[in-house]
Formats: C-alpha cells, sequence, structure tokens
C-alpha cells in the first residue's frame, strides 16, 4: 500500500521495472489471480502429519500482494540474492541503511541464534566466523530462503515444496552454513 500510495503505481508495475527488468529475471513475473504455473514446477504440499498431505500448486496468490505472489525460478533468485550482496540493486546510501540491524526477535532467521534484522533482510551469522544476508518467505506448500555472503560471492537458494517444521528448517540453515563456510572464507561481517 505504501509503494502505491507514493508511486501512484502498482507494486507490481514497481518490482517490474526497479528489480525484475533491470536484473535480468525472465523468469519471474506477478501472476495476478492466475493459479497455473509454467512447467516445470515443483508440487506445493500443506503437512499436517505423516497421513495427511494437500497439494496447494493450483492456488490463487493474490491473497498474499507484495510480500509472496511472485513466481520465480532458482536461478533468477540467485541472480537477485547475487544483486543484494554485490551491492548493484540499490544506492549505496540504501544498502548501508538496509544493512544497519537490530537483533532478530521474529522470522525463521532469528532462529539462528545472534541473527540480526536490517531493512527487510537478516544477517545470519555463521559457525565458521563471518555472516551472510538472509531472507525467507513462505506461502501454503512451499518455503524459499535466500542467502548471499556480503560480497556477493557466494549465494545459495533453498526452496521446499512442503510447510516446513522447526527440525527442516534447522536442516535449511544448517545447509547454508555448510555451503558458505565451505568456500574456504568468512563470507561477510556484520
Amino acid at each position: 500500500m505504501i509503494i502505491e500510495k507514493v508511486t501512484h503505481d502498482s507494486w507490481e508495475d514497481q518490482v517490474t521495472r526497479r528489480i525484475i527488468v533491470p536484473l535480468g529475471l525472465h523468469h519471474t513475473y506477478a501472476p495476478g489471480t492466475g493459479t497455473r504455473l509454467p512447467q516445470p514446477h515443483a508440487t506445493g504440499y500443506l503437512i499436517f502429519d505423516k497421513n495427511t498431505r494437500i497439494d496447494t500448486t493450483a492456488e490463487n496468490m493474490s491473497w498474499a500482494d507484495s510480500a509472496g505472489a511472485l513466481i520465480s525460478t532458482a536461478d533468477d533468485l540467485t541472480r537477485f540474492w547475487s544483486a543484494i550482496g554485490h551491492g548493484t540493486l540499490l544506492p549505496q546510501a540504501q544498502i548501508r541503511e538496509m544493512r544497519r540491524t537490530v537483533p532478530a526477535n521474529g522470522g525463521d532467521s532469528a532462529s539462528v541464534p545472534g541473527s540480526r534484522y536490517g531493512l527487510g533482510i537478516f544477517f545470519v551469522p555463521l559457525s565458521c566466523g563471518g555472516g551472510y544476508w538472509s531472507h525467507e518467505g513462505d506461502v501454503p506448500g512451499y518455503n524459499t530462503i535466500g542467502a548471499v555472503s556480503s560480497d556477493g560471492r557466494t549465494t545459495v537458494v533453498l526452496s521446499i515444496n512442503s510447510n516446513i517444521d522447526d527440525p527442516v528448517l534447522a536442516a535449511e540453515y544448517g545447509l547454508i552454513d555448510h555451503v558458505m563456510c565451505s568456500h574456504g572464507r568468512h563470507p561477510g561481517t556484520s
């Protein structure tokens, strides 16, 4: 609503003009009220217990508005997170403001001890020292975590096609930690 109030334009048009087109995200778009996904795609599931799961793939995501009503690919998300890490998406003053953090007390990334939150982005400490920038997103049946080192050289995008619980979430952040630390450098500092 803020984007529309300030720009007199839809969030979809602003995101397309300011992010999708400049970064060449050719497989990222807002589907509006459409429920069809381009092939190939993962099938999303809500899992209630080991015997009950519901296919959520054909869902009108317009209810999520700017918080999750985009369709994308792992390649496009990797390009987006690399731009965040390299500092090519925003002017330097905005990057500094985005990366000014406070202790995280909410969101999935806050489950990692020592996490800090900036403007729309978490700083997550690594077991090997340093840390990375991240944000997760989930809608019924899907969960995605994007992560990038501060220098933009290491990017990880994880996508799971089900709702997640604490053990899976911990495993996801453990996997990101492993990938970032295995590159033999400390990918970032707070």
